[in-house]
């Protein structure tokens, strides 16, 4: 079966101390839940707990700075869904679980999967409550893939399948080449996107339109494909969408290999970040 994810890349931030070392994480982390907030229900004014834990963990330690922690975040969300009630509708809402993987790394940095209800600052904080680091409004940067990396891994691919492009923000793009035309025809539009369609063997690299969009436009998405190994999507938001193979995967071992996986592909773009 294959297994994929979207992860945001980001660091955690410390103003007094240090940062909590893969070692700290792993022991702190264990299967039950603490108060992630606390809120008033604006319907009843009752109290209402939202609670978070990790599971499924697992650490490495020969990696050196980026040596690091798996586990899978838990926590409580609110949903919201409309019923039928006796021939009427109604909007009936509900706290349901949401999980999300998460790597930390020895330096600060980490990664998890992005979550529609999982907020940017819970899982730092999680990391820091939980190592008894303080809780301040600083607490982490979302880290974003400059377009030095994205030209590198553009080029550096053995093949490009789909490519999106926006407006630049360099003054002097645009002059070159098509005469600005991709410039003046991407401040027109929401983006301009490429691909090479479902199952075929195309390739962008080979487009000199495409190549001329690299050096006058701002990349915001890429596809990259690298020999045997599964497609990998960047995006210049610090979205890296990876996939894996988990079929001779034993169900002991598979937070360690997901795990391993996950830092294996993520590895590249974390020192590329900015």
């Amino acid at each position: 079966m294959t297994e994929r994810g979207t992860f945001r890349l980001g660091r955690l931030k410390v103003e007094n101390g240090s940062l909590p070392t893969v070692d700290e994480v792993a022991d702190a982390i264990s299967d039950d839940f603490t108060e992630r907030t606390s809120e008033e229900d604006p319907a009843t004014g009752e109290p209402i707990t939202y609670q978070e834990k990790g599971r499924d963990v697992y650490k490495a330690t020969d990696y050196d700075n980026y040596n690091f922690c798996h586990f899978t975040y838990v926590t409580d969300t609110d949903e919201s869904f409309r019923i039928r009630d006796d021939g009427e509708e109604r909007e009936e809402d509900q706290i349901v679980l949401e999980v999300a993987w998460v790597v930390y790394f020895e330096n600060g940095q980490y990664a998890f999967q992005s979550r529609d209800d999982i907020a940017e600052a819970w899982i730092p904080r999680f990391i820091k409550r939980r190592t008894d680091r303080e809780i301040t409004n600083d607490d982490h940067r979302m880290d974003r893939i400059g377009q030095e990396e994205l030209e590198d891994r553009f080029y550096g691919a053995d093949r490009i399948t789909k490519a999106k492009f926006g407006q630049s923000g360099d003054d002097d793009a645009g002059r070159a080449g098509s005469g600005g035309s991709l410039e003046e025809l991407a401040r027109h539009s929401s983006g301009l996107t490429f691909s090479t369609g479902q199952g075929g063997g195309g390739n962008l690299q080979d487009a000199s339109l495409i190549r001329e969009a690299v050096e006058e436009l701002e990349i915001k998405r890429i596809n990259v494909k690298n020999g045997d190994e599964n497609m990998i999507t960047l995006k210049e938001s610090g979205r890296v969408e990876i996939s894996w193979n988990n079929n001779d995967w034993d169900d002991d071992a598979s937070a360690r290999n997901r795990g391993q996986t996950i830092r294996r592909k993520l590895r590249p773009y974390l020192i590329a970040v900015r």
